[in-house]
């Protein structure tokens, strides 16, 4: 099996990845396809892989299965609206959990141009909603969120999450003090998780479990050198 069909199944899963989640082992890194290797040296291919197996891995139709429910919608005074912006943020959380990821172990460069490649990308997968963001917008709102998860805000993340999705709830305080816009934070970091391994699968071979014992082992042998 492919790190493409693992991913796509992990992405596809009912609800958001569970944070341990672990991707099966793959095949040692050469007899790996030099396609996917590539595809995250460069900006551009990253994005139209993500693009591909991350964002269109899972449709807005798919994302349906994780709205509030029926009595949720009542009691909170969800409007139609509010429902469709909820739907369309799980797909702009996704893609911030891998940017995160990138940010923290590329250049600003790289992640700036892969920001620039995966927006359009993005924004063109949210027109099968009621879209009316630009791409202008959509590309603040991914660099807003990755840049408070960068910083460990979680107050700040929370609460973009809600302005962006219940600014007009009637309810918005409740909701708020309840804790509903830690969603964000959880769905970021999960999504962060799987495609952690993923990218340890394509350029390490193995899985981030894995490589992190061998790299933990080495600092045990380094620092008992010292």
């Amino acid at each position: 099996m492919s790190i493409f069909s693992i991913l796509r199944s992990s992405f596809t899963a009912k609800g958001a990845p569970v944070p341990d989640q672990e991707v099966p082992l793959q095949p040692p890194l050469a007899e790996q396809n030099p396609t996917e290797r590539e595809a995250f040296k460069s900006p551009k291919l990253l994005a139209e892989w993500v693009g591909k197996y991350v964002i269109g891995g899972r449709t807005l139709e798919d994302d349906y299965s994780l709205l509030p429910d029926a009595d949720a919608r009542k009691d909170l005074e969800i409007s139609p609206e509010q429902r469709d912006r909820c739907l369309r943020e799980y797909s702009v959380l996704r893609l911030v959990g891998v940017s995160l990821f990138i940010k923290q172990h590329h250049p600003d460069t790289f992640w700036l141009l892969f920001t620039d490649h995966a927006t359009p990308i993005l924004w063109r997968h949210l027109k099968g909603a009621e879209n009316d963001i630009s791409q202008s917008e959509l590309r603040n709102a991914l660099e807003a969120y990755v840049l408070a998860c960068e910083a460990a805000d979680t107050e700040k993340c929370a609460s973009l999450y809600m302005e962006r999705i219940y600014d007009d709830n009637p309810k918005y305080m409740r909701m708020k003090l309840a804790g509903i816009g830690t969603i964000a934070t959880d769905f970021i970091l999960s999504t962060y998780e799987v495609f952690r391994d993923a990218y340890c699968q394509v350029t390490q071979g193995m899985s981030y479990k894995s490589f992190k014992q061998i790299t933990d082992a080495i600092a045990k042998v380094s620092q008992g050198e010292e």
